[in-house]
Order: structure tokens, then C-alpha cells, then sequence
């Protein structure tokens, strides 16, 4: 998930990552969910973001903000998505500790698996 870091709105070793992973192509995919900002940044006729080349096999994914991936967080613990409080405290750790989102591989692998589905990405 990428999120604004500082002045940075991307990591300083992303163009590495995507030179890195175009070697891969015929190998994975990869599926890059953002908040939105990276939305403009992306050139889709050039297959550029920010001047960097997209190899063929990167997705990336406009949930259109932060409160977009909480919801996709809780759908996996409260399918009726009424926890308000729950739904709050996901908000919150994607905005204040992003790093934390490790510590949610069950719930990242359901949601990638209907992202996946739902996009037909495969």
C-alpha cells in the first residue's frame, strides 16, 4: 500500500523496485493498491509514474482514499460493516502506523484474493 511519505510521494528506492520487477514480467504480477494521490502521477499512454517506467506486469489500484482500504479491512471481520468503532481504529493505524499493515497478512490475503477476483486481474 502506498501512502505519502514526507515531501515524498513515493519512496526513494521505488524506481529501483520497478526496475527490479520488470525482469519478472513473464514470472508475477504485482498489485499496488494506493489512497488516490498516486492517480495523477500516473501517465497510462507513456506507461510512466513520475517520469518512471511501469513494466507490463505492475497494477496499481485507486482505492480513492485511506477510509476505502479500512472498509476492505473490515469487510473481513464484520461483513455488514457496522463496527463503527472497529472501522475508526483501521482508519486510524493506516494513517498513523502504515508500517502495521504487516501484521495483517490473513486479512491482506482475502482482500487481495477479491480484489483480484473482482478486477480480473488474472
Amino acid at each position: 500500500y502506498i501512502s505519502p511519505l514526507n515531501d515524498y510521494l513515493l519512496p526513494i528506492t521505488f524506481s529501483i523496485f520497478l526496475r527490479t520487477i520488470h525482469a519478472s514480467a513473464s514470472l508475477i504480477d504485482f498489485l499496488i493498491p494506493h489512497n488516490g494521490e498516486l492517480t495523477p502521477l500516473i501517465d497510462e499512454h507513456a506507461s510512466t509514474i513520475q517520469g518512471m517506467g511501469i513494466p507490463p506486469n505492475v497494477n496499481f489500484l485507486d482505492l480513492m482514499n485511506i477510509q476505502s482500504m479500512a472498509h476492505l479491512f473490515l469487510r473481513v471481520v464484520d461483513s455488514s460493516l457496522r463496527n463503527k468503532k472497529l472501522f475508526n481504529t483501521i482508519v486510524h493505524f493506516l494513517q498513523s502506523y502504515l508500517y502495521a499493515l504487516v501484521e495483517f497478512k490473513p486479512a491482506l490475503e482475502s482482500i487481495y484474493l477479491r480484489i483480484i477476483f473482482q478486477r480480473k486481474y488474472i
